[in-house]
């Protein structure tokens, strides 16, 4: 994946979780949307945020409405 070249990768649902709620000033567009994050749905794919609420998740949500956002390990 391209991200993973520029050294970034999919947010965990807790990163995202923490985005969602602490950095509203910064990010735009995190409740009104299913994103894609890297954590197991537990349902033999990857779990999905957001859609209405910081709260909100699926592990069935349409693949095709889904986006993501990536994230970078600070050193």
């Amino acid at each position: 994946m391209e991200h993973d070249a520029a050294g970034k990768r999919l947010c965990a649902d807790g990163e995202w979780y923490d985005a969602c709620y602490g950095m509203p000033m910064l990010l735009f567009n995190m409740t009104d949307n299913w994103e894609w994050t890297s954590s197991p749905s537990g349902a033999g794919s990857y779990r999905a945020d957001g859609n209405g609420s910081c709260d909100a998740y699926s592990s069935s949500a349409s693949s095709t409405a889904l986006a993501f956002r990536c994230c970078c390990t600070w050193r």
